[in-house]
C-alpha cells in the first residue's frame, strides 16, 4: 500500500503538527496503517482453527472469532523474504483481550497482549519486532474472557526506516521526553491538581527536534468548505438566534455547512394552540443565515412537539399524522428562510428510544416513508438522514435496505467521551475509530450500489453533555481531535462535518 496523504489548509495544518506528539500516545487506536494487510478470513485453514463469521463492519464484509478461550484466532505462516528486517504488527479486532505469539523452531514464544476491549473494530499495535525472531508463523489467541473477540485483519508495516515521512522521530535531544506521556498530556498520571487531564505540557521541558516530509504534489484527499461546519444548536431559539454577539460569532467562523437542529425545536417553532408551525418565529431564527451566502443550509426534523407526542417512538396509529407533521413542517421552513435550504434532515437519534421500545425494525421502514414525504415537498433539496447516535453498523444496514434507493446522504454522530475526566490520549484515539466508522459506511454503501450517497457525521466534539463543562472544547486538545477528524474523514470521502 501507498502512503496515504491529504491536501490540507493552513488552519488544519498548523493544528495537525501541533497535535503530532499529543497523538502519538493514542497508538493502541490507530488509523489503518501502511504495509502488507492479511484478512484473518482469507487465510486457507482459518475455517478449521477457528470461526469465520459475517461482519458488515469487517474490511471484507468477514472476520474470525472463537467460541472457546485461548483458541487461535490468526495464524500466518511466513515466507522467507516475504517481510522487511523489521516490522511493527497491527491487528484489527472487536473485543478482547488478544494475545500475539510467534512458534520458533516448533516452539511457541509469548509476545504482546493486546487488553483492549472495543466494541467496535479498531487498530491496534502489537509491536515491532525484528522480523526473523518471529519465526516461521504467528498466532493471534483470544484471551478467557466471555465477549469473544473478533479478528478482522493484520497489518505488518515496514518498521526499518529510522524517518518515516509524517511521523514524529525520535527526539535529538537526550533530555526531551520520548513521548507524549512524558509531555504528560497524556496517560494515566497525567492530571492536573483539579483531577482533571492537562491542558498543556508539564513546564521547564526542553524542546524537542522533530523531523518529518510532507508530499505536497501528491494529494489524497481534499478538505472542502463542507467539513468546516457548524452546530448551528442556538439559530434555533428565538431567543438567541439574532443576538448580534452570536451572529457575529458564526459568520467570523465562516463555515460551508451549517446545521440547523435542537432538540427542542418543534416546540420552540410550533403554536400548542393552534397545534400547527410558526412561520413568524421560523422565519426570525433562519433570518441572519444572509450572512452566509454561500454556506450549505441543513435543516432537521429533530422531534415532535411536546403536544403530539412525548416520546420520539410514536405508535404506528400516529404515523399518518406524523408524516402530515413532518410535511407542514418542510413547508413551513421553506416558506419562511431568506436562503435556500440545501439539506433536509429527517429525524435525529431516533435509533435509542425505538431501540428501548423494542420497535426499532418499524423505525426504518418509517423513516424511508418520511423522506420520500420530504422529497415530494422539498423537490430541490437533498433529503437523507437519521442522524444515528452513533454508525453502529446494524443500523446503518437497516437504514439502507429500507431507505437506501431513496436517501440523498446518510449521517451519523459521533462523541470522544462523555465526561471531562476522560483522558486526553482516549479522547484523541477517537479520532482514529470515527474514521474506522466511515470506512465501514462506506463499504455498506458500496455493497448497496449506493456509492453517490453524501456522508455526513453531522454532530463530533470531545463530550455530548453540556454539563458539566468540557474545557476541551476551548483548548488545543480539542482543537487537535478536529484536526485530526477532519483530516482522516476527508481522505475516506465523506462529504461534510459539523
Amino acid at each position: 500500500m501507498k502512503t496515504r496523504r491529504v491536501s490540507l489548509p493552513s488552519f488544519v495544518f498548523a493544528a495537525v503538527i501541533g497535535s503530532l506528539i499529543v497523538a502519538a500516545a493514542a497508538a493502541e487506536e490507530i488509523e489503518r496503517p501502511e504495509g502488507l494487510l492479511v484478512e484473518a478470513e482469507s487465510i486457507e485453514k482459518a475455517a478449521v482453527y477457528a470461526r469465520v463469521i459475517d461482519a458488515d463492519d469487517a474490511l471484507g464484509g468477514r472476520a474470525v472469532t472463537s467460541p472457546e478461550p485461548w483458541r487461535p484466532l490468526f495464524r500466518y505462516a511466513l515466507e522467507p523474504g516475504e517481510l522487511p528486517e523489521r516490522v511493527t504488527v497491527h491487528v484489527r479486532r472487536r473485543h478482547g483481550p488478544i494475545q500475539l505469539k510467534a512458534r520458533i523452531d516448533g516452539k511457541n514464544k509469548d509476545l504482546k497482549w493486546d487488553w483492549g476491549k472495543p466494541a467496535e473494530f479498531a487498530w491496534a499495535n502489537l509491536g515491532t519486532y525484528n522480523t526473523a525472531d518471529l519465526g516461521e508463523l504467528i498466532e493471534i489467541i483470544r484471551g478467557n474472557n466471555a465477549n469473544a473477540p473478533i479478528v478482522d485483519a493484520v497489518v505488518f508495516a515496514d518498521a526499518t526506516a529510522t524517518a518515516t515521512p509524517g511521523k514524529v522521530n525520535t527526539p535529538r535531544n537526550a533530555n526531551a521526553p520520548q513521548n507524549a506521556g512524558d509531555v504528560g498530556i497524556t496517560g494515566a498520571a497525567a492530571t492536573g491538581s483539579d483531577g482533571l487531564p492537562p491542558e498543556r505540557p508539564r513546564a521547564g521541558l526542553d524542546p524537542i527536534d522533530a523531523a518529518f516530509s510532507i508530499d505536497w504534489s501528491t494529494p489524497r484527499g481534499e478538505v472542502t468548505a463542507a467539513h468546516w461546519g457548524v452546530a448551528a444548536y442556538s439559530t434555533v431559539d428565538p431567543r438567541k438566534a439574532d443576538e448580534p454577539g452570536y451572529v457575529a460569532f458564526l459568520s467570523a467562523l465562516r463555515p460551508g455547512l451549517v446545521r440547523v437542529h435542537h432538540a427542542g425545536m418543534a416546540d420552540l417553532w410550533s403554536d400548542a394552540e393552534t397545534r400547527s408551525w410558526d412561520v413568524a418565529t421560523i422565519r426570525r431564527c433562519l433570518a441572519p443565515l444572509t450572512q452566509l451566502p454561500d454556506t450549505k443550509l441543513m435543516v432537521t426534523f429533530c422531534g415532535w412537539p411536546s403536544w403530539f407526542s412525548d416520546s420520539k417512538a410514536i405508535p404506528p396509529e400516529k404515523y399518518d399524522a406524523g408524516e402530515q407533521l413532518v410535511r407542514d413542517w418542510v413547508r413551513a421552513v421553506r416558506e419562511a428562510s431568506p436562503v435556500p435550504v440545501t439539506h433536509v434532515e429527517v429525524f435525529n437519534e431516533f435509533d435509542n428510544t425505538w431501540a428501548k421500545a423494542g420497535r426499532l425494525d418499524e423505525l426504518w421502514p418509517f423513516f424511508a416513508r418520511v423522506v420520500q414525504a420530504v422529497r415530494d415537498e422539498a423537490p430541490g433539496a437533498k433529503v437523507g438522514g437519521p442522524a444515528l447516535t452513533w454508525a453502529k453498523p446494524e443500523w446503518v444496514g437497516g437504514v439502507l435496505d429500507a431507505a437506501g434507493p431513496r436517501i440523498d446522504f446518510l449521517s451519523w454522530h459521533g462523541y470522544a467521551g462523555g465526561e471531562p475526566t476522560t483522558p486526553n490520549d482516549k479522547v484523541l484515539a477517537r479520532a482514529a475509530a470515527f474514521a474506522e466508522q466511515a470506512d465501514a459506511v462506506a463499504r455498506q454503501l458500496e455493497r448497496r450500489g449506493l456509492g453517490d450517497v453524501e456522508t455526513y457525521l453531522n454532530e463530533y466534539n470531545v463530550q455530548w453533555t453540556w454539563q458539566p463543562y468540557e474545557r476541551r472544547h476551548a483548548n488545543a486538545i480539542g482543537a487537535a481531535l478536529q484536526a485530526s477528524v477532519i483530516a482522516r474523514l476527508a481522505r475516506r470521502g465523506v462529504t461534510g462535518l459539523a
